[in-house]
């Protein structure tokens, strides 16, 4: 069973959330939302999480991509709605990274994992489209009304810097690079909802 399951049930915010969305590994979500209706989950393909397969920090972009996806889909007209002018601004005066460095890094790495067309590609590859992995969610009005009431919890799960450390050691520039991505994804985090929730 391992990280699979757990032998016993056990208590935990997103259980006494109103409302939660998860996102991250696929040993680690599921122990969360699964058996939860109100409880919402998206993970990545377990292959992404191989230590063969290169620098980890792939594993935090994708969920910081689908953090943001999430918070867009809120603005967005449910299929055949409009939206107005001032949902249609809300997240576009969001700052990017002011960090050049950092930047080059997280395009490198989004390329490295995102880049295939499709998706079909992108899951024949472990990797899925975060429009498509929130498929199953509300959008438009109805998710940000979910978004915006009590005891709404939002779970990122985000395991590159330890998968790092593990493949390539503390102190290595693998791991040091992934650092330092997960401080800049957590301020552009921060930076989104701040955004969403003025």
């Amino acid at each position: 069973k391992g990280w699979q399951a757990n032998p016993v049930e056990f208590d935990h915010i997103l259980n006494r959330s109103s409302v939660s969305w998860a996102m991250g590994s696929p040993d680690i979500v599921p122990l969360f939302t699964k058996g939860i209706k109100h409880a919402h989950g998206a993970s990545y393909d377990a292959d992404l999480q191989d230590f063969s397969s290169g620098n980890l920090a792939k594993l935090d972009v994708w969920s910081f991509d689908h953090l943001e996806t999430l918070l867009e889909r809120a603005k967005q007209p449910p299929p055949g709605g409009k939206e107005t002018a001032a949902e249609a601004l809300r997240l576009e005066n969001v700052p990017h990274s002011s960090s050049r460095k950092h930047s080059r890094r997280l395009a490198t790495v989004r390329s490295q994992t995102f880049e295939s067309t499709g998706s079909a590609a992108r899951r024949a590859e472990g990797t899925i489209d975060p429009e498509d992995a929130w498929a199953g969610v509300a959008h438009g009005p109805e998710l940000e009304r979910q978004l915006r009431q009590d005891r709404v919890v939002i779970f990122l799960h985000l395991l590159g810097c330890d998968s790092n450390g593990h493949a390539f050691r503390p102190y290595s520039p693998e791991y040091l690079d992934n650092v330092q991505l997960v401080d800049e994804g957590v301020r552009r985090a921060e930076q989104l909802v701040e955004a969403f929730f003025q």
